[in-house]
């Protein structure tokens, strides 16, 4: 119902906008008036946002952040041993209390020519237990695409960069602070409906004013801070079509049970695979054009997500529910003691038991989708 009425406002939208009042909502028109919508109606402007979020500061301030959230000691090592980019970043991370090194974190975030486009964590060396006794430490590395700082510009990151440097630092945490006996449980190998719930669990760490306030100012001005206006409304926003995110993710999840229950013996070339996938996508989001192949460009089904793509948005309910712990508290998503029971409970844990275990052990009770339900005002 929530996709409906949202694709409603937008359609009001194109018909205003064009005179035709039989005016259609394509796939391709979505991002266009929901960026009008919010422009005009919210009086949210992204691209000025990114003056809050100057790259240097931002990243240090996540930094302090995670190092707060876990107790941790995270250095930037000047000499790098083994570079392959002249902006390449290394960090050592260490426990604050005992000094015990945990891992090193590489940083190749910047894009340039001939680099993949996408935004990741890989695992160098995975976290496991010696023979000898001695704990082998994980070496990660984040791999992201934000834009490189040019003579005139320093690089400023939007507000979904942001969200997406608070996940993917998350990645790179729980593959470092594991404490598994064996590498096959360590860190970010746990089940794909998991593993992306703690990342997705940070993101919420830019939804309380207190975090943005430790580092996001003006670059210009850093006296000058996000308001508390401005961020209700960015929030606001960030539901505008909250229906719609979610019908793509059943939609991809459709794409990838159906092929998987697909039989290569009798099912492959028997039938066409654009028609077979562009029915699914009408029905459960909105019509591609006929003969347009939306299947040639989505990736998931062929990296390891077959038949689990469903796995992001029940990753999105388990995050909801443990940054629920952290926004009924009194310092919100500050709360040193919450982030040790985390790093104690869920990072440090892998998959060394089952992660409902883990979940519970955190939650103090067992999972529920309340929090997320709130998110769409059920």
């Amino acid at each position: 119902e929530k996709f409906q009425n949202e694709m409603e406002v937008l359609r009001g939208l194109k018909i205003e906008e064009t005179g035709n009042e039989n005016a259609k909502i394509n796939p391709w028109d979505v991002t266009y008036y929901q960026t009008k919508y919010i422009k005009e109606n919210l009086d949210v402007d992204y691209d000025d946002l990114k003056k809050f979020f100057e790259y240097v500061n931002t990243l240090n301030g996540i930094i302090k952040i995670y190092e707060q959230l876990f107790h941790l000691k995270i250095e930037k090592i000047k000499h790098i041993p083994y570079t392959w980019h002249p902006t390449l970043e290394l960090l050592r991370i260490s426990d604050a209390q005992t000094g015990k090194p945990l891992g090193f974190l590489y940083l190749d975030m910047f894009s340039r020519k001939g680099k993949s486009g996408s935004f990741s964590h890989q695992s160098i060396i995975s976290g496991k237990l010696l023979k000898n006794g001695i704990y082998r430490r994980p070496v990660g590395i984040l791999i992201c695409n934000f834009p490189a700082p040019t003579d005139n510009l320093p690089s400023l990151l939007s507000w979904n960069s942001v969200k997406t440097l608070f996940h993917e630092f998350s990645h790179g945490m729980h593959d470092i602070l594991t404490e598994t006996k064996f590498y096959k449980f360590s860190g970010t190998i746990v089940p794909r409906d998991f593993v992306e719930a703690p990342s997705q669990l940070l993101e919420y760490f830019i939804t309380d004013k207190r975090v943005l306030d430790t580092f996001a100012r003006n670059y210009q001005n850093p006296k000058e801070k996000i308001s508390h206006e401005t961020l209700e409304k960015i929030l606001k926003a960030e539901k505008t079509t909250i229906g719609r995110k979610y019908r793509i993710r059943i939609m991809l999840g459709m794409l990838d049970l159906r092929l998987s229950m697909l039989d290569k013996d009798t099912d492959f070339g028997k039938f066409d695979i654009v028609d077979f996938t562009n029915s699914i996508i009408e029905r459960v989001y909105l019509p591609y054009p006929e003969g347009s192949s939306f299947i040639a460009t989505f990736r998931h089904p062929f990296i390891g997500y077959d038949a689990r793509y469903y796995g992001y948005a029940w990753a999105d309910s388990l995050a909801a529910d443990m940054a629920s712990i952290f926004q009924t508290s009194e310092e919100g998503f500050l709360n040193p003691k919450i982030g040790l029971r985390l790093r104690r409970e869920v990072y440090e844990k892998g998959s060394s038991r089952d992660v409902s275990e883990s979940l519970r052990e955190f939650l103090g009770r067992k999972t529920n989708q309340y929090a997320f339900e709130r998110n769409f005002g059920i």
